[in-house]
């Protein structure tokens, strides 16, 4: 994650060709888990923070109107 090279780049190639909503999905989960690894343990979120994040990118791909339990299937079965 220190490099330059685009955040996308570290998604597994099994992704490739994935509706742009799963990958940007994906990716703010991403952005939440590097909040919470932060190396100061004061700017970690706290616990409830992060479900609160976690449900807005929920709401998020709620809204976009995708159905993701084939993505979720997939994965789980991967």
């Amino acid at each position: 994650m220190v490099s330059f090279e685009p955040v996308v780049t570290i998604l597994d190639a099994k992704f490739q060709g994935i509706p742009d909503q799963m990958v940007q999905e994906m990716l703010l989960t991403l952005g939440i888990a590097m909040f919470c690894v932060n190396s100061s343990p004061p700017e970690r979120p706290i616990m409830k923070e992060v479900v609160a994040l976690l449900m807005e990118v929920k709401e998020f791909t709620c809204r976009m109107g995708e159905n993701f339990t084939t993505f979720n299937e997939a994965i789980i079965y991967s």
